[in-house]
């Protein structure tokens, strides 16, 4: 079964109506993980920006936010991880990888040999420069 971990973007677009090409692309993804089809790993950091975004920019009340979170972890095939490694981070930030939530994203794929899922162009660079697996979908 493949798995990906998935990246904050694909989370926002995925739950809000920001873009609904992307919204539509990442959808399979999780339709294909509710079929156990494949896995979506999700770190850490990515539930902190998420929150942070859904609250500060998207202005949705805490109360939704958790039961967006508590819905996300209850699906089938979404597996959220913990625990950050600094020391693999720092090996990719900033040098490697420019931001350092992607670093943290990016440290968990290549420690677990996961294809990352994201719709940003540089980041997609960055992994793929940094010899991380990347699966780059476009709208």
């Amino acid at each position: 079964m493949k798995k990906y971990l998935i990246d904050t973007n694909c989370l926002i677009s995925f739950i809000t109506d920001r873009d609904p090409g992307q919204q539509k692309i990442i959808a399979k993804y999780f339709e294909d993980a509710a079929d156990m089809k494949c896995e979506l790993v999700i770190v850490d950091l990515v539930i902190t920006e998420l929150v942070y975004v859904l609250e500060k920019i998207y202005m949705i009340n805490m109360k939704i936010i958790s039961n967006i979170l508590h819905s996300l972890i209850e699906t089938p095939g979404i597996i959220v991880h913990n625990n950050f490694d600094l020391s693999k981070i720092l090996r990719l930030w900033p040098d490697k990888i420019r931001d350092y939530g992607d670093a943290v994203i990016a440290s968990r794929a290549a420690g677990e040999k996961l294809k990352v899922i994201t719709f940003d162009k540089d980041f997609a660079k960055q992994l793929s420069q940094s010899n991380i697996s990347v699966q780059r979908v476009d709208n």
